[in-house]
């Protein structure tokens, strides 16, 4: 490399990086006096122009705030300051039975009704049917002589959201009845658990003692049903052998008004007893005239009177065999022993199957008249109606949290909806 002197250096020109944008600022304008404005850049927003992200930040809140915090507030305000306190009653009661009313426990009940074997005796049915029997308009009509509903959920203490009108139709008022009552049965004890609520105390309890009295009074009237349509059916059971008996009886007094015989039986007995007997005699003078014609001649008198003995004999024994009905000598027409003794004894068949039968519903109804006696079911009440102290419900805290994570879990849901739409839209 060639020496340098430090004066050439010192004496050299300096040279500074050209920058393009900084030639622009310094170039002179009309005026003498450089530029300094700026072109905006295309990726930044104008002035007075938001943001994506600030437009979806607010969007956010405003929805939050009218789907999330608006619902909060009205149920904040109404259970605070609107919502009427709501007195309860509770009353626990059973369904039980007497030694015989075929009841099992509750949980062999319960298996057995799973199982598809319940018994139409069961406890456990009736206390199904109390259940319904409570939550149905049934009671409420019952119940209007002694505790009008509608008068007692319209009371002017009620606050206007649950006020019940008196012009309401009877289906709302059986829906806003079921609302204000909770029913509750322990399979395995049968206990069933009656909550009613009221906006006062007084009515709290009356309606409780409504339905405890008129619940009663069901259980009464079905243990009654129950075993009056045992008893009935015993009773038409008799009545049915009774006449069944008392026909056959009549087509037997028929019989031997027709044959003129009592019994067919003891005449064939002495029919048979008569034959027998003749039958004998033929066979002894047989014998007879068997020796006589050892000794004697044919025309000898005591040849030819035995003879016509035996020829008598023969007669007779062929006359009574024949009202017996046997051999082909027996009459082609009318009525003989034997005829009468098949006809007799199918009647008497009948008339003892008849008085069998006659007697065991006899016995069968004085048994479902004992048993009747002793099935009767009741209601067992150890929890009777009693004045509350103060209110349980509203539950105002709970039931405003419930508004609130409601509310917030359908403004999540369709947040996260509409998000999904645009992205698979985009």
């Amino acid at each position: 490399m060639a020496n340098v002197k430090r004066g050439d250096v010192a004496e050299a020109p300096q040279r500074r990086p050209t920058l393009p944008f900084l030639d622009e600022l310094s170039a002179p304008t009309a005026a003498g006096r450089p530029d300094l404005r700026l072109e905006p850049r295309a990726d930044r927003p104008a002035a007075g122009k938001m943001r994506p992200q600030q437009v979806r930040r607010n969007w956010l809140q405003w929805s939050a705030a009218a789907v999330v915090g608006l619902p909060t507030l009205v149920a904040a305000i109404y259970y605070a300051f609107i919502a009427a306190p709501q007195y309860t009653v509770e009353v626990r009661f059973a369904v039980r039975g007497g030694p015989h009313s075929g009841s099992m426990p509750g949980g062999a009940e319960l298996i057995s009704s799973l199982a598809g074997f319940g018994g139409g005796g069961s406890t456990m049915s009736d206390a199904y049917i109390v259940m319904d029997f409570i939550k149905s308009r049934e009671i409420i009509e019952k119940m209007r002589p002694m505790v009008d509903i509608q008068a007692v959920y319209g009371h002017p203490s009620a606050d206007f959201v649950r006020r019940l009108s008196p012009a309401t139709e009877i289906e709302d008022v059986v829906d806003y009845w079921r609302s204000m009552t909770d029913i509750n049965l322990d399979t395995m004890s049968q206990i069933i658990t009656v909550t009613v609520r009221a906006f006062t105390r007084e009515d709290a309890v009356r309606v409780a003692e409504g339905v405890l009295a008129f619940s009663e009074e069901l259980i009464n009237s079905l243990s009654e049903r129950a075993r009056l349509d045992t008893v009935k059916f015993a009773e038409q059971d008799v009545r049915r052998n009774e006449d069944r008996l008392r026909v056959n009886r009549q087509m037997l007094r028929q019989f031997r008004d027709k044959e003129q015989e009592i019994d067919p039986l003891k005449k064939a007995e002495s029919q048979l007893t008569l034959l027998g007997r003749l039958e004998s005699e033929l066979s002894t003078a047989q014998a007879r005239m068997s020796t006589l014609r050892r000794y004697m001649q044919e025309n000898a008198p005591s040849v030819t009177y035995l003879g016509s003995q035996i020829k008598a004999l023969e007669r007779q024994v062929e006359q009574e065999r024949a009202k017996l009905g046997k051999g082909a000598d027996s009459p082609s027409s009318g009525t003989t022993i034997s005829m009468q003794v098949a006809a007799y004894e199918e009647l008497t068949v009948e008339r003892e199957f008849a008085e069998k039968a006659y007697v065991s519903a006899l016995s069968t109804l004085e048994k479902a008249r004992i048993d009747a006696s002793q099935q009767q079911r009741y209601l067992a009440t150890f929890v009777r109606p009693s004045l509350p102290q103060e209110a349980l419900y509203p539950k105002r805290l709970l039931n405003t949290f419930i508004v609130f994570a409601g509310s917030l879990l359908l403004w999540a849901l369709s947040v996260l909806v509409i998000y999904a739409i645009r992205d698979h839209a985009n």
